[in-house]
C-alpha cells in the first residue's frame, strides 16, 4: 500500500513558488529577529545588554580599586610597611 502510494511521488512539485521556505537567499540576525520580536522583547534584549556590560565591567574595576588600596597600603617612609598596618 504505501509503496502504491508514494511510486508517484516527486519531491520537486512539493514548493510553492512563492513560499517562505523555498528561497536560498540568507538574512542577517536582526532581519530574523526584527520579523517576530516585540517592543517588549527590544526592551528585554536592551536591559540584557547592560546588564552585561556591567557584569562585565565589574571585574576589571574591582582588580583596578583593590590594586590601588593594596599599592597604597604597602607604601611608607621607611619602607617596612608594618606602620600602615
Amino acid at each position: 500500500m504505501i509503496q502504491e502510494k508514494t511510486k508517484n511521488f516527486d519531491p520537486k512539485d512539493l514548493g510553492d513558488e512563492g513560499s517562505e521556505f523555498t528561497s536560498t537567499e540568507s538574512i542577517g540576525f536582526c532581519e530574523m529577529i526584527g520579523k517576530v520580536a516585540s517592543s517588549g522583547d527590544y526592551a528585554i534584549f536592551s536591559f540584557g545588554l547592560i546588564c552585561a556590560a556591567g557584569f562585565g565591567s565589574a571585574m576589571p574595576l574591582f582588580c583596578f580599586f583593590f590594586g590601588e588600596m593594596i599599592d597604597s597600603m604597602g607604601g611608607s617612609e621607611d619602607d617596612s610597611g608594618f606602620e600602615s598596618l
